[in-house]
């Protein structure tokens, strides 16, 4: 996941699992994630609304068009792949999407974690 260059919106990765393109996911749980190795208490899950436009399922390791689902030297050009959850393609088992072109993704709000109270003064931070 991609933190936003404000007020630009989002850039394009030189590469990643699906080739370039933005990484986003509709799993609260695995968008809390992001950034790796970030304090949690420091992290925001950004809303966004997306065109996806023509989007094509990456359901297995090794797709043919896993990383070239937007050139138009193999085949149909797709503005979005998609990963659904539970393929095999992602270690989690969540869902994930890529977006060509970051003018197809609008920002409509955030979602920050808030703290949760434990017993004996310990407590944990999560997003509802």
């Amino acid at each position: 996941m991609l933190r936003p260059s404000w007020p630009s919106g989002f850039r394009q990765s030189k590469d990643g699992m699906l080739g370039p393109g933005v990484y986003l996911s509709r799993d609260l749980q695995k968008a809390s994630r992001y950034p790796i190795d970030h304090p949690e208490h420091d992290r925001v899950v950004i809303r966004v609304m997306v065109d996806v436009g023509k989007v094509i399922a990456i359901n297995c390791q090794r797709h043919p068009r896993q990383k070239t689902w937007h050139d138009p030297k193999y085949g149909p050009v797709y503005d979005t792949a998609w990963v659904p959850p539970g393929c095999g393609m992602v270690k989690s088992g969540l869902e994930e999407d890529c977006v060509w072109d970051p003018n197809r993704i609008q920002i409509i709000g955030t979602i920050k974690p808030k703290s949760f109270p434990g017993k004996d003064g310990c407590g944990a931070w999560g997003y509802r």
